[in-house]
């Protein structure tokens, strides 16, 4: 962990980034047609949940659950890997729905990974947005604070950024 953020920010746009071994990472740009990425872009929300946190915590306690063999997190871990690669191919076939199916099951096997991934504040903005119409989310990089993506159907976005607003973060389309 903690390489692709480099990697996204260096190439930019869609890829698909495998990272092997001996720092081996090999970048695939997807082509993604203007069509799904319009709406991806439509289906999403970015909310601040203005709760900074020590991301070098939460890996370190997740590195420690995998590497002392905790069976729910390197369960969890597995199948994120494999959600990466389940969302590449609903991202290619503009299947939104799938794609909003598969960062929701992320984010349950994510929280398997650490116990400091979510707070009160998380689930919070969680029930909220998904009480008003959002389908999936998942917190970015380590969690435990910072951002929230969450994959709304376009008919319910503004509804979805009423309601965050009645929290302490900041969202927006």
């Amino acid at each position: 962990g903690g390489k692709q953020d480099q990697y996204a920010a260096a190439f930019g746009g869609f890829n698909f980034m495998e990272f092997h071994q001996n720092d081996i990472v090999i970048v695939n740009p997807l082509k993604i047609k203007g069509w799904i990425v319009d709406e991806l872009e439509s289906s999403m929300v970015l909310y601040y949940t203005g709760r900074s946190r020590s991301s070098a915590a939460i890996i370190s306690e997740q590195q420690k659950n995998t590497s002392s063999g905790n069976a729910v997190a390197i369960e969890a871990m597995h199948r994120i890997r494999q959600s990466s690669t389940d969302m590449k191919l609903a991202l290619l076939k503009g299947d939104m729905a799938e794609f909003g199916r598969i960062l929701g099951q992320a984010w349950e096997d994510k929280k398997k990974m650490a116990g400091a991934i979510t707070n009160p504040v998380i689930q919070e903005a969680f029930d909220t947005a998904m009480a008003a119409g959002a389908v999936a989310g998942k917190v970015s990089g380590a969690g435990g604070g910072g951002f929230i993506m969450l994959m709304v159907p376009p008919t319910r976005k503004m509804a979805v950024v009423r309601a965050l607003e009645a929290l302490p973060g900041q969202g927006g389309p």
